[in-house]
Parts: structure tokens; sequence; C-alpha cells
């Protein structure tokens, strides 16, 4: 596996390229670890089948974007799980940091909260009368 890091050239500029990550070929190893960390038979088995159903190469930070964009909030929600999951696991195996970092920033972050509406005095008057 080729950890090295190159510089390749994007339409408009320049950008550093990392090493492609093939899920289906580190999944036995990742399942190993997964397992050693004690996580959940639940959750584990969660985080594998939505790997498995949409990830399979990651060459760089728009793959994990266009993973994303096609998915409902719930499915960004578990796939984000298993992706940072993997990522971990490959920081581990010795994958550099810095790439991995750059394509964690590419993962959503769950929409979570409410928004609370004060409605103002007059609203309330109003709505009153």
């Amino acid at each position: 596996m080729n950890k090295s890091l190159k510089w390749s050239s994007v339409g408009w500029g320049w950008f550093r390229s990392g090493p492609v990550i093939e899920y289906p070929s580190l999944r036995g190893d990742f399942v190993a670890f997964l397992e050693s960390s004690r996580f959940n038979s639940w959750y584990v088995k969660c985080m594998l089948n939505y790997l498995d159903k949409y990830v399979t190469v990651i060459s760089g930070p728009m793959d994990v974007v266009r993973i994303f964009s096609r998915l409902t909030d719930g499915q960004q929600h578990n796939l984000s799980r298993g992706l940072r999951n993997l990522f971990n696991f490959l920081e581990a195996q010795g994958f550099d940091e810095g790439y991995l970092c750059v394509l964690r920033k590419e993962i959503l972050k769950d929409n979570c909260g409410f928004v609370v509406n004060i409605p103002s005095q007059e609203s309330v008057y109003r709505v009153c009368r």
C-alpha cells in the first residue's frame, strides 16, 4: 500500500493528494479492529452495513463529499460514525494523520437541536385580540 503523498493539479490549482483507500480490501482487518475496540455488536453491524453500501474507494476529499451528498440526514449520521472509525483504524495502521484529518473535515456534522422561535410581545398581543 503506497502511503506517500504527491502533488497533483486540478483545474484551477494544486492540491496534495494522498493514498487511495480501498475499503473492500481493508474490511477484514477493520472488523478485527472494531471487535478489539469492544463496540456494541449492533453498532458495529450498523457501521459496516453503511460502509458496505456506500463506500468503495476514497481517493481524496471530494470522494467523501460525493458519498454524503446523496444521503438523508439519518444515513449521514450512521455513515459518519463508520467513516470516522475507519479513519481511526487507518491512523492506527500508520496512514498519514494530516491526510486523514483533511478527509475527516469533509464528513458532515449531524444536524441536531431545534429551532427556538420566541414571538415578540407585539405578535402575542396580535394573536390574542
